[in-house]
């Protein structure tokens, strides 16, 4: 359980890095196959969507966090 508790927030920050990379790379890539205009709208279209996302998942996140302290760690005592 330890284990799982430690390597999630790093899985977390690599799954954001890596959305922002696909981002990056999606608008770049509009600049080189469309014209200025749609290239634009494009990269418009895809900074206000991961926005959304990302605020969303910061939502959800603070809603249902839990701390270690008050988490139940799946231990049964035996009296």
């Amino acid at each position: 359980m330890t284990v799982l508790e430690e390597k999630s927030e790093i899985t977390l920050a690599y799954f954001m890095i890596g959305l922002y990379c696909i981002v990056l790379s999606s608008a770049l890539k509009a600049f080189i196959l469309y014209s200025l205009w749609n290239a634009l709208v494009v990269t418009a279209g895809l900074v206000f969507m991961t926005y959304m996302l990302v605020s969303a998942g910061k939502r959800i996140f603070d809603n249902m966090y839990v701390e270690k302290e008050k988490a139940i760690r799946g231990k049964i005592d035996r009296e």
